[in-house]
């Protein structure tokens, strides 16, 4: 068993949660498909695992690069937070969620085979789809100060 008490736990749970954010001080929400190739409901950040032995700055480039075409000029470091699932009270898995705020002037031209659609949101539009938002996304908008969500919270 590790240390955090997970008996499934891998050496290695890092996800990056990138926000990206353009010149006009919108941010890049995307849509994703499951495996089944349908559309998730929530729009979301990009976010990928952290490969082991990576390097964080070349990760989110890259993943940015081959997901969007476009280039990140500038790397942010934003509060990292867990995510710990439990099933019946029992923990069965523990990730650290590194976060991040990359901003690009560059455009979309090109999505990712994952990424169904994405565009770029204005703070004011965000907080009209705050209920279609995921979680882990409003966290890293709380976490950056884009935006607390409609009522502040």
């Amino acid at each position: 068993m590790s240390a955090c008490g997970c008996e499934s736990h891998r050496e290695q749970d890092v996800d990056l949660l990138i926000l990206v954010t353009n010149s006009f001080n919108e941010v890049l929400l995307i849509r994703m498909m499951d495996e089944g190739g349908k559309i998730k409901d929530k729009w979301v950040c990009m976010q990928t695992d952290l490969p082991k032995g990576e390097n964080i700055d070349r990760a989110i480039r890259d993943f940015v690069k081959n997901n969007t075409q476009m280039e990140v000029e500038k790397i942010e470091s934003l509060e990292p937070f867990d995510a710990i699932m439990r099933e019946n009270g029992k923990l069965i898995r523990h990730k650290v969620k590194m976060c991040f705020r990359a901003h690009s002037s560059g455009d979309i031209t090109e999505l990712g085979p994952r990424f169904k659609t994405a565009g770029w949101f204005t703070k004011q539009e965000v907080e009209w789809y705050w209920d279609k938002i995921d979680e882990d996304t409003k966290k890293i908008l709380r976490a950056s100060r884009y935006t607390y969500g409609p009522d502040g919270n």
